[in-house]
């Protein structure tokens, strides 16, 4: 059974960007198509846990005995991308109108990806050989809501963030030396071809949508019994999919065959009492398409043995949306 809540749908998209290269070290160009950071739906910006993303890409560099690595040396990645003009008390804003916006930031390794210095604008890292002219770049990153403690409501909608200054970049390095900014990320020109640097577009869209709702149910199956003077136990899963950050409830009816408090699996005008573990409980939407998963413990106490047969019920699951604040207008 499905019950409406509060979503913000938050995805990060950069599109193919060319490069910068090292002053003294030959730098090449990185070809991107598609590169998702991060995607979570979101239910309540006070409550909703960090987005856990990754770079993942590939560069190919030019067929070229200067586009080659030479031997020893290290591969390293720099993604650049300004902030000055698009940071504004110290957050990015993804803007629905001038009257909704909602406030977020990169952070890499714990540390926020924009701040004071230049070369914080930077990720950096060592890339993967994948062969003598490939390289790719898995890099975690994380996405945090931030700046959004005023914010009482917010209106459906795509929310918007766009910044067209980000560049890509790959670099040969000597095997003994450390990545730096200088070093990495290098210069506005390529000495591989004189190409200029090319910049690209970081996006972030931000849906404001509503839901939360039971994703799964497994059914639950008793192992075959000859006899029930032993108690007999199993279990069932729960999946819950809600927003990040949405309080909710869990609960589990009675079934079809409750009497004198008790369920019952019946088989003709034939009984098998049963009770189930935990019978209501209560969480907080993590937003990830896996969802939350639950274990509900099925239990047949020792009683007399029935004919035999084949004993069912039904349960009704129901989720419920708990918690109201920082939701649509």
């Amino acid at each position: 059974m499905r019950f409406v809540g509060l979503v913000l749908l938050l995805s990060v998209f950069l599109s193919p960007a060319g490069y910068a290269a090292n002053r003294t070290v030959p730098g090449a160009r990185c070809v991107i198509a598609n590169l998702d950071l991060a995607t979570v739906n979101i239910g309540n910006i006070h409550k909703a846990p960090d987005v856990s993303g990754s770079m993942d890409w590939t560069c190919t560099l030019r067929d070229t005995v200067a586009g080659r690595i030479d031997s020893g040396n290290k591969v390293t990645f720099c993604w650049h991308i300004h902030g000055p003009t698009t940071l504004r008390n110290g957050y990015r804003y993804a803007t629905l109108n001038a009257r909704n916006e909602i406030g977020f930031n990169f952070y890499s390794d714990g540390v926020r990806v924009g701040g004071l210095g230049t070369s914080q604008y930077n990720i950096t890292g060592i890339a993967t050989r994948l062969d003598d002219l490939t390289y790719s770049v898995h890099s975690p990153i994380t996405l945090k809501l931030e700046g959004n403690d005023a914010v009482t409501s917010l209106a459906e909608g795509k929310y918007n963030y766009n910044n067209a200054v980000t560049h890509f970049t790959i670099h040969q390095i000597g095997e003994n030396d450390a990545i730096t900014n200088p070093n990495t990320c290098g210069s506005a020109t390529s000495d591989i071809g004189g190409d200029p640097n090319v910049y690209s577009s970081t996006s972030v869209t931000i849906n404001v949508k509503t839901y939360c709702n039971i994703a799964s149910v497994s059914d639950m199956v008793f192992p075959r019994q000859f006899s029930l003077r032993n108690a007999v136990t199993t279990t069932a899963n729960v999946t819950v999919d809600c927003s990040a950050g949405t309080d909710f409830a869990v609960s589990l009816d009675n079934g079809l065959n409750y009497s004198n408090n008790t369920r019952h699996m019946i088989n003709g005008t034939d009984a098998v009492s049963y009770s189930l573990d935990p019978e209501t409980w209560t969480g907080l939407g993590n937003g990830l398409p896996a969802g939350l998963n639950y274990s509900v413990i099925g239990t047949i106490p020792a009683q007399a043995t029935p004919p035999i047969g084949s004993y069912k019920d039904t349960i009704v699951v129901t989720v419920s949306i708990i918690d109201t604040a920082a939701r649509h207008s």
